[in-house]
C-alpha cells in the first residue's frame, strides 16, 4: 500500500482501496440517506465539504455520479432548470456504502468529535449533517 493511501482517514482509505475513488464510499453513503428522487451533485459536494472541511473538486463528484448513472444505479430525472437531479435505484450498493462508511467512522473517533463540535457551533450545518452521518 502506498504512503499516500496509508495517510488517509479510515473512510477515505477504505474507499480508495475498495472502490477506487477516495470519495466513492462517502458519496454512496450520502446518496443512501438522501431523498431517493432528489440526488444532486451540488448538494453532495456541499455536504462533503461540511462533513470533512475539504471540498472535493466538482469534477470528482460529477465523475462518481456519472459512474453510478452508467451502472443504472442513478437515473437522470427530466426536470426543467439547470440543476440536474437523479433518482436512486433500489440497490444493495448504497446500503453497502452506508454500512461500510459507518464501520469505518467508528475507527475515526476524532472525526466524530469534530462533527459534534460543528453541530454545536453551526445549527445550519447540523441539518445537513443529520442527513449525512449518524453521530
Amino acid at each position: 500500500m502506498s504512503q499516500r493511501t496509508d495517510d488517509l482517514p479510515p473512510v477515505r482509505r477504505a474507499s480508495k482501496i475498495l472502490l477506487g475513488g477516495m470519495y466513492s464510499l462517502e458519496i454512496g453513503a450520502l446518496i443512501s440517506r438522501a431523498d431517493p428522487d432528489r440526488i444532486n451533485t451540488t448538494h453532495l459536494s456541499r455536504t462533503l465539504d461540511v462533513l470533512s472541511g475539504v471540498s472535493p473538486k466538482p469534477n470528482v463528484v460529477d465523475a462518481e455520479i456519472k459512474k453510478l448513472e452508467r451502472m443504472n444505479l442513478l437515473v437522470r430525472l427530466p426536470l426543467p432548470g439547470q440543476e440536474v437531479y437523479y433518482r436512486r435505484a433500489d440497490s444493495v450498493y448504497f446500503e453497502l456504502c452506508r454500512r461500510l462508511e459507518e464501520e469505518q467512522r467508528r475507527a475515526e473517533p476524532a472525526h466524530h468529535e469534530m462533527l459534534k463540535r460543528l453541530r454545536r457551533t453551526d445549527p445550519q450545518a447540523s441539518i445537513q449533517l443529520s442527513l449525512a452521518v449518524d453521530v
